[in-house]
């Protein structure tokens, strides 16, 4: 704060501000701006009428793009949280630094500045308490779904991280809960905490199984003759054994005598791991999976001197990752499998279900096509809880198809209902047949060509072996050519010879060349075809199973709306939302080769459910940032009046005075106004009635519904006609053993049975209709006015302080009239904080249940044990029936009057609790009143700095240098709101619509990649490029020859592949692949026809090897003769001694690289003829 000037202090008379006595007695003064009330007004009149109002201030309903303004509330709350610990840092740090300087203590009164310090401690106490809250805040997402049902894989593909979380098709990847969250401040991009059951967990669990134990022998007895029932007693062992079989590698015949003491010490390593808490970091994602890997599956690791899995003793691991998809407070929930065969990872999903904001049930398309499958998706207690708790609808559950690519295409068209997809899809078959069948006769060609290439090397290179023999004088007996003339005819014949087999290997390169691009082509067609024929059975087949689930679902919904004639208008409904998802394909997009079917990854459905999730959170984060900016607003207002500029002008005034005369009434006055309304809201949620029965039955009538329940539990499915398979014995027997409580078998009616869970949803199934009428209409109706009745209740009550203050003093109007609107700002977070009572109502859904079954566990307890007891003997499961619907019956008058009676007094408790909880809402509204005029009150004081010791100046001057400084800060957080208005966001990127496009793209030529190539010959491969060594003998000419390919190839012989397609003989429904058009226009050239005869020669005429032996026929040189003279190639060969000249160049043949105007000039200087 600027020291006031000599000349203005003497000009201008002080306000003296005696301040309270715990003040320490210590004066100061207060000082008022020289102007005109009617001035200041108006100024505010006008300042007033272009309010600070902010985008995030917009409902998102209120607004044309509810994304834009749910992106600029996460902004301004980046905005608030940034500037408020920065602030809170600077307070923290300066007065830390000044306190150890000077020796002090904080809570040292060090003159008028102490007003000052406890204003910006007490700010930054609720901008911390504030960061906390936002911090805790957590919006979670599960993934639920059978083993194997490909959830873990379909969540590293939302991360973006394709290894992070362990997957496997052979036994269950995800063993314990595991949670993802954004990492938001640990120095490492990846961060785990893996906590361990205590001590006690376990011991309770082991407990329960060596319970079970002691009663296995007896059990054996009774069905010694009956193998099947006596495997079934081994199966319904609780999941106590799975854990001690992997952590302390015992087998059950090892563990009579054993107790859960003598077990917990047998191994001090596991004792060293309960409550244990263990941490992971690392900077890259495989490094980090591979370290967290052991606590998240099934394998095994270390612990000290054994090795055995980690998770049986887990209770959660917690994730820290950078992954966009996680921003603002969303945390993905990887739960093990609902129906896992050890039932204490079934148990843990069950557990945390609850706990769900959005519920994505994960199941794969192959078994989601079943329609049994298809309707055990979600069982009744789930669908029940999650309508109690508001989830049931579209914009917080869907379902999530696996391994959509695993299909058969053809078996899938050959089902009767595709019939139209078949006519569709029928151009599309017959041409990838056509192109399989030429593919079949090109490889056989291909092959073909190999060998004749490679038959044609070898006896070139003899052939070049013999003419270096005759290259010396009288090698040519030696060489065992054949005399027919002069030495030199013969090696002239060799020489044409060797040239034919050249051409022909030329030829045959040329053949193979054109085979092999045609090859390609028809492969990259292939490939298209064959993946747009499974894009479309794919698309087809989602269809089906979509459908098929929301008909499904929308005659649950029916059948929920027609038993709840109470059932709330307000209801959220629609049909549920199915999203395909192929994570391989996703992943495969990033390589070289693409799954068929998913040319790009928008096919791949993963982006869809990315797209899904930020809009299902959406609500949820917008919600929790309009509450945090809300609350942030009045300490933003708090710091801009307390930084506000003031001139110095004021009257002489008590602060102490002002307190007890005026000030403290009114804060109590105020409380009183606030408890009063309140209080009305209170009476208003007390004449609720959220269990009542809303269906047509009566208590009477659900006691009835309770008796059939019982007497169907002997069944395999409750509720099965009579007649109907029943269940095993020992099945039986444990549920009933287990009171009713979760029973998971893995016999031979696999399964998860909770009986006192089917009487529960008797009940609750019948109340549910004034339950959600209640929470989803009756409270947010009344919760709807708290915003404009509180704004109304703080404005009358401050209007009226105002006068009663200006009555004391009347300079002081114009602050006062400056802190109108932030007492309005202050109401709206008082009407804020007053809202979260009433949405604890919703989250005491889960603990209604909870206590229904508590209850209903008592009450049915006495007939459980005295069915458990019955006589052992023949005929003992027909009596335990018996005996326990008996027993039952006797209850069904007062099994649901009771129960009903223990939630309302439950409830009533929670309802007893609310004036409390509003009477913590009320505390913070005063308080948060009295800090805004405080800091209006400090803001105007003003200290004669020679009034002051050397300490108390230092101080004063740090508090001047704080001031200034939170002023620039104040500025910019007030610019930061001012610009998040959520501009740079496009709706369709958040959460626009993103299925799975159902018209494939049309092909693009050598885009494609394909496993099925074909590998050529690595001899003929090198030879075709020009890399392979020429064999010995052969100079440059032989090389050129050897290498070269001509650029205009020849096509594949017509005839050979008619004659082909004529063995064949297709059938009447196949279309022959017609053969490719040859290159050129017209019929062939007489030297084309040469070409080709010379290319197809018959094995008669070609040169052949005996032994070391050449015989060549004479009509072969003729042949070739011809060759040469329909190719204007033909060449004069001297006769000359080979002590002349060079064999090489007396017989050289004419390079195959000239052009062609060299070749013809050539030849026109030489004389036909040998």
């Amino acid at each position: 704060m600027a020291t006031p000037s000599t000349d203005r202090d003497e000009q201008e008379p002080y306000v003296k501000m005696q301040v309270d006595d715990d003040d320490n007695g210590m004066e100061f003064s207060v000082s008022g701006p020289s102007i005109k009330v009617e001035e200041v007004n108006e100024s505010f009149n006008k300042k007033q009428e272009t309010e600070d109002i902010f985008q995030w201030q917009r409902h998102p309903l209120d607004v044309s793009n509810p994304t834009k303004a749910f992106r600029a509330q996460e902004e301004s709350l980046d905005v608030a949280l940034y500037h408020a610990e920065q602030i809170t840092e600077l307070v923290s740090s300066r007065f830390q630094t000044a306190y150890k300087h000077f020796g002090r203590d904080e809570d040292d009164i060090i003159g008028p500045t102490h007003l000052d310090a406890r204003l910006l401690k007490q700010w930054a106490l609720e901008a911390k308490s504030l960061k906390n809250e936002h911090d805790n805040f957590e919006v979670k997402v599960g993934l639920a779904g059978a083993t194997g049902a490909g959830k873990t894989s379909i969540m590293n593909a939302i991360l973006g991280y394709r290894n992070l979380l362990p997957s496997s098709e052979e036994e269950a990847a995800t063993a314990v809960v595991c949670e993802i969250s954004y990492n938001e401040n640990c120095p490492y991009p990846f961060y785990a905490v893996a906590n361990f059951q205590t001590e006690q967990e376990l011991a309770e669990e082991l407990d329960q199984f060596f319970d079970t134990l002691s009663r296995l022998k007896s059990l054996q007895q009774e069905v010694h003759d009956d193998p099947s029932a006596n495997e079934e007693i081994l199966s319904n062992l609780d999941q106590g054994f799975e854990k001690i079989k992997l952590i302390w590698g015992l087998e059950l015949k090892n563990l009579h005598g054993f107790t859960t003491a003598t077990l917990l010490a047998l191994d001090p390593n596991v004792l060293g791991l309960l409550g244990k808490t263990t941490h992971f970091s690392g900077n890259q994602a495989e490094e980090f999976s591979s370290k967290i890997k052991p606590y998240l599956d099934s394998s095994s690791t270390s612990h000290g001197h054994r090795w055995f899995p980690a998770w049986p003793l887990l209770k959660k691991v917690k994730l820290f990752v950078k992954s966009e998809l996680l921003r603002g407070g969303v945390t993905l929930v990887d739960l093990p499998g609902i129906g896992d065969m050890v039932q204490s990872r079934a148990q843990v999903a069950r557990r945390h279900f609850n706990e769900l904001a959005v519920t994505i049930i994960v199941t794969p398309a192959c078994r989601a096509a079943d329609e049994k499958a298809c309707a055990s998706l979600l069982t009744e207690h789930q669908e029940l809880q999650m309508r109690m708790d508001g989830k049931f609808n579209p914009n917080s559950f869907c379902i999530c198809l696996s391994k959509i690519d695993d299909i058969d295409c053809e078996s899938f068209l050959r089902g009767g209902k595709n019939d139209e997809l078949k006519r569709q899809l029928h151009a599309d078959r017959e041409r990838s047949r056509e192109l399989g069948k030429r593919h079949q006769y090109l490889t056989k060609e291909v092959t073909s060509q190999r060998q004749k290439l490679s038959s044609n090397a070898n006896q070139v290179n003899k052939i070049v072996a013999k003419l270096q023999m005759m290259r010396k004088p009288g090698a040519s007996s030696a060489a065992g050519v054949r005399k027919s003339g002069t030495d030199g005819v013969a090696r002239m014949r060799l020489e044409n010879t060797r040239r034919i087999l050249q051409r022909e290997g030329e030829e045959s390169q040329t053949q193979l060349s054109e085979m092999e691009r045609e090859i390609s082509a028809n492969r990259e067609e292939h490939g298209y075809l064959r993946s747009r024929i499974k894009h479309a059975c794919v698309i087809a087949r989602n269809a089906n199973i979509s459908t098929r689930l929301r008909q499904d679902f929308r005659h649950r919904q029916e059948q929920f709306e027609e038993n709840n004639i109470n059932m709330a208008a307000s209801a959220p409904r629609g049909e549920v939302r199915v999203f395909p998802t192929c994570a391989r394909a996703f992943w495969d997009e990033d390589g070289d080769t693409r799954t068929d079917g998913f040319p790009t990854k928008a096919y791949t459905g993963i982006p869809a459910l990315q797209a899904f999730i930020r809009k299902a959170t959406m609500e949820h984060r917008g919600r929790h940032a309009r509450e945090q900016l809300t609350k942030y607003h009045p300490l933003l207002n708090r710091l801009r009046t307390w930084t506000a500029s003031s001139a110095k002008k004021g009257i002489v005034v008590s602060r102490k005075r002002l307190n007890k005369e005026i000030l403290d009434k009114q804060y109590d006055k105020l409380a009183e106004l606030a408890a009063e309304y309140f209080g009305r809201l209170v009476k208003d949620v007390h004449r609720l009635e959220p269990l009542k029965f809303s269906t047509r039955k009566s208590m009477t009538t659900c006691g009835k519904d309770a008796m059939a329940k019982i007497e169907s539990w002997h069944f395999a499915a409750p509720g099965d006609p009579k007649g109907a398979r029943k269940l095993p014995w020992p099945t039986y027997n444990a549920c009933v053993t287990r009171e009713g409580g979760v029973h998971t078998s893995s016999g031979k009616f696999s399964g998860t049975r909770h009986w006192i869970g089917d009487l529960a949803a008797i009940f609750l199934g019948s109340v549910i209709g004034s339950w959600c009428k209640a929470i989803d209409e009756d409270i947010p109706e009344i919760a709807k006015s708290l915003d404009y009745d509180l704004i109304g209740i703080f404005s009358a009550w401050y209007e009226e302080t105002q006068e009663l203050v200006i009555q004391v003093q009347p300079r002081l109007e114009p602050y006062l009239f400056q802190q109108a609107d932030h007492i309005k700002t202050i109401a709206r977070t008082v009407a804020t904080e007053g809202r979260q009572p009433f949405g604890c109502l919703r989250q005491e859904s889960a603990e209604i249940r909870e206590k229904l079954e508590k209850s209903l566990t008592k009450q049915m307890e006495a007939p459980f044990k005295k069915a458990s007891k019955v006589e052992i003997g023949k005929g003992r499961y027909k009596r335990m029936i018996e005996k326990l619907r008996v027993e039952s019956k006797k209850k069904r008058n007062k099994l649901y009057k009771d129960s009903s009676s223990h939630l309302q007094a439950y409830l009533n408790g929670v309802l007893k609790a609310l004036p409390d909880k509003f009477l913590q809402v009320e505390s913070n509204g005063i308080r948060l009143v009295k800090s805004q005029i405080t800091a209006m009150l400090t803001n105007v004081a003003s200290v004669d700095e020679t009034e002051l010791n050397e300490t108390e100046l230092a101080f004063f001057r740090l508090v001047g240098e704080i001031k200034r400084e939170t002023l620039s800060l104040v500025r910019s957080w007030m610019a930061g709101w001012q610009q998040s208005t959520g501009a740079d966001v496009s709706m369709h990127d958040v959460c626009g619509n993103h299925e799975i496009p159902k018209e494939f793209p049309a092909q693009s030529s050598g885009t494609e990649s394909y496993e099925d190539d074909i590998d050529l010959d690595p001899f003929i491969q090198r030879i075709m490029n020009g890399t392979e060594e020429c064999p010995v003998g052969l100079e440059n000419d032989e090389r050129d020859m050897a290498a070269h390919v001509p650029a205009s190839a020849m096509e594949v012989d017509d005839a050979s592949w008619h004659r082909h397609q004529d063995r064949e003989q297709p059938s009447k429904d196949e279309s022959p692949l017609q053969s490719p058009e040859t290159q050129g226009d017209g019929e062939d050239t007489d030297h084309d026809h040469l070409l080709r005869s010379t290319m197809h020669r018959t094995d008669e005429c070609a040169p052949t090897l005996d032994g070391d032996k050449i015989n060549v026929p004479p009509h072969n040189v003729a042949s070739a003769m011809e060759v040469e003279e329909a190719s204007g190639h033909m060449h004069e060969v001297p006769v000359q001694s080979p002590n002349n000249e060079d064999l090489d160049t007396a017989y050289a043949a004419p390079s195959i690289m000239k052009s062609e105007d060299e070749q013809a000039s050539n030849t026109a200087h030489q004389p036909v003829g040998a």
